[in-house]
């Protein structure tokens, strides 16, 4: 604005000085703005904390804080009739392996090492509703099969290292569900992979096998995190809350190969490995 004077012109530029609601706009649009800033950067800080968990922890926001839900609590999936043992049970080299992992070997580094060992086939690599824990070998021969009494260690030390010449060799991978991804019930599977000759094949067969109690249930939720095949056994951590224990599974007695009728309720599974026996420990045996 203008202002007359008597012997002057004054000038008011009421642009260069903000009025007091002004001011009060301005600063309130500005903490308005930090806040939303504020909340993104939270959102975001949520957001990658929590794929950390579920991705790289392997478990979920309540189980890492120890709160029990009673939407994570997943009822077994049970078969619908008992069957024979006679009847039903097979040898490791009897299953039908319909999977096929590519073969790989590789110098490391500059040293002279030779590391051998396999790829999944595709459906497994790139699988979300699966994912692999635990590794351990067996030596499978004809004269492991239907043992009806344990032999002392010493003679039994004695025929494994025999039946290396002419058994068939597996690793063994043990597999947690991913309930996240709409599996929740099927617990834990086994992969038996046929690496009898390791040095002279570009590929290896093996098949997916079902881990179930010894009334034939599924063991949801376990994780599988450690296994070990020894002395005929192959033995399986329970770190389930509640649990903590170690589970038996006879691979050799106690390997059974489902009707087909039976298969679908034991989500299209042809082979079954039932668990023989469990023992608590006083310590959790796996993450």
């Amino acid at each position: 604005s203008i202002e007359a004077a008597d012997d002057h012109v004054v000038v008011h530029d009421e642009t260069a000085t903000p009025t007091r609601a002004q001011a009060v706009f301005a600063i309130t649009r500005r903490a308005s703005t930090t806040r939303r800033c504020c909340l993104l950067l939270l959102l975001a800080l949520c957001t990658t904390i929590s794929f950390i968990v579920t991705h790289d922890l392997h478990t979920s926001i309540p189980r890492l804080f120890g709160i029990k839900s009673s939407a994570l609590s997943i009822e077994p999936v049970c078969l619908s009739t008992e069957l024979s043992h006679d009847e039903h049970t097979v040898s490791v080299d009897q299953m039908d392996l319909n999977r096929v992992a590519t073969a790989f070997s590789k110098r490391l580094s500059s040293y002279a090492i030779q590391s051998t060992g396999f790829e999944w086939d595709e459906r497994d690599a790139k699988t979300s509703k699966w994912r692999p824990q635990g590794v351990t070998t067996l030596h499978a021969s004809h004269h492991h099969y239907h043992h009806q009494q344990q032999q002392p260690f010493e003679e039994e030390s004695k025929s494994s290292d025999a039946s290396l010449q002419h058994g068939e060799r597996y690793v063994l991978t043990s597999w947690y569900e991913r309930k996240e991804d709409g599996y929740a019930g099927r617990g834990a599977r086994i992969s038996f992979v046929n690496v009898t000759d390791m040095q002279q094949t570009n590929s290896y067969s093996y098949r997916h096998v079902l881990l179930v109690d010894s009334n034939f249930c599924t063991l949801p939720g376990i994780h599988v995190g450690g296994i070990e095949y020894q002395r005929e056994l192959l033995h399986v951590v329970d770190s389930r809350k509640g649990m903590q224990s170690v589970i038996e599974f006879d691979v050799h007695n106690d390997l059974y190969e489902l009707p087909q009728e039976m298969r679908d309720e034991m989500f299209g599974y042809r082979y079954v490995l039932v668990a023989s026996a469990s023992f608590h420990v006083p310590t959790k045996p796996s993450f």
